[in-house]
């Protein structure tokens, strides 16, 4: 009877534990990975890095007050600008530098559960309609996001503007005996 009674508490006692949650396995990490086109998107979101050059470019010389002939130089400029920038975004951005890395911080963020959940979320028809669709939400947001930007930039400039011209009238009037 002791033994049963004992039992009884060693198993009441193990079941109240908060249940331990499981490292997912490479294997689950790796097909998430598939059905989630990490690559495939990679690769869009390398597309797109490329894409914005010329227009950060263009916004950092202030193309549209050149005349004519300065934006013809700076295009030049931009396409040896981008002659040597998109080897090097196309190397560290490439899928075979990053696939660890993301494999890692899915395996440092996500238990086994999760990531059973998140297969078979991908695997499903909104989940591959989430997929397919979301290249074009990230290409929406960032245009979305640049077109802030400048107005967001110049808020800010002017803000520093007027606290710096704040702060030296300030500390004129402070030196003044």
């Amino acid at each position: 009877m002791r033994h049963l009674l004992a039992a009884s508490l060693l198993s009441l006692c193990v079941a109240s534990l908060p249940a331990q949650a499981t490292e997912p396995s490479q294997a689950s990490i790796e097909r998430l990975l598939v059905v989630a086109q990490a690559q495939k998107n990679n690769a869009a979101v390398l597309e797109q890095v490329k894409g914005m050059l010329q227009p950060m470019f263009e916004q950092a010389l202030g193309t549209r007050a050149m005349t004519a002939d300065q934006r013809e130089q700076a295009q030049g400029f931009m396409q040896e600008f981008s002659r040597k920038m998109v080897p090097i975004l196309e190397e560290e951005l490439a899928w075979g530098r990053l696939k660890d890395m993301t494999a890692q911080i899915y395996a440092q963020s996500f238990n086994q559960e999760e990531i059973n959940g998140l297969i078979a979320f991908y695997e499903s028809p909104a989940g591959r309609a989430f997929v397919e669709k979301m290249p074009v939400v990230m290409q929406k947001s960032m245009i979305a996001m640049q077109q802030r930007m400048g107005p967001l930039l110049q808020r800010i400039t002017q803000a520093v503007n007027e606290t710096a011209q704040e702060f030296k009238a300030r500390q004129a009037v402070a030196v003044k005996p």
